[in-house]
């Protein structure tokens, strides 16, 4: 929780008086510097929103950290432990192939396909915190429902990989964005679709004779933008909006 700056004097303190005196003028002084109203609650709003991104961006900063390196453990875990672990990937419509479900977005294929997957994934997990109040429940949802999908509709194969993680967080971003019409989110929502829009659109396309999981980028999207709708405004909420006793 933010700290109030006013009302800590000692003994040398301005009167009250003053003290309001001179709160009001620095609220005028913000207000005219954002080109916003002169209004000290609305000034308020402004200091804290533009702190509103970075604090939850530095909470979660260790959580993303530890995801993403669980994902390298577990690739380097495979050259030491007998068999393949990408045997535990997600097979479509097979009662071993659940345990795919929440397992595949650990297991690659190979260091290039990883590698591939690391940076998208910490820039949307670090957009993801910065607009959200729900992180890691959301990617739980995106996880658990865009496997479900593909468990059911996918194609007959052995499915691995966070990248239906990623076009569920694309989608997500985007979808939510622009429902909630908050500026933070919206703000996340442009950049995300000018960043990966692109990526969004041709990794969903059936690919034949490809080994690259059309379907499994397909159902992932699907999954962020049926959990957009869903979660629309919950998520957003404990970071979008300032805690009013903190407010001048």
């Amino acid at each position: 929780m933010l700290t109030a700056q006013y009302g800590m004097g000692g003994p040398d303190a301005h009167p009250p008086k003053s003290k309001n005196r001179d709160r009001g003028a620095d609220c005028r002084r913000l207000a005219q510097r954002q080109n916003c109203w002169e209004d000290p609650g609305f000034c308020g709003f402004a200091q804290l929103s533009a702190d509103s991104m970075k604090n939850p961006i530095q909470k979660e900063l260790g959580g993303v950290l530890t995801f993403v390196g669980t994902l390298w453990g577990v690739y380097f875990a495979d050259f030491l432990i007998p068999g393949q672990l990408t045997d535990w990937g997600l097979v479509p419509r097979t009662l071993w192939g659940l345990i795919g479900i929440p397992l595949a977005p650990f297991l690659h294929a190979g260091f290039g396909h990883l590698l591939g997957n690391t940076l998208p994934l910490i820039v949307l997990l670090m957009l993801m915190a910065g607009s959200r109040g729900r992180t890691w429940p959301t990617v739980a949802e995106i996880v658990i429902v865009g496997g479900g999908l593909l468990w059911l509709f996918g194609r007959s194969a052995a499915h691995v990989g966070a990248s239906g993680l990623i076009y569920g967080l694309i989608a997500f971003l985007i979808v939510a964005g622009f429902r909630e019409k908050r500026p933070i989110p919206m703000l996340v929502a442009i950049l995300v679709g000018f960043l990966y829009g692109g990526t969004l659109i041709s990794g969903v396309l059936p690919s034949i004779g490809s080994n690259v999981s059309w379907d499994g980028h397909l159902f992932g999207a699907i999954a962020g933008a049926i959990i957009a709708f869903w979660t629309n405004g919950v998520d957003a909420e404990s970071v979008e909006t300032p805690n009013q006793t903190a407010l001048p």
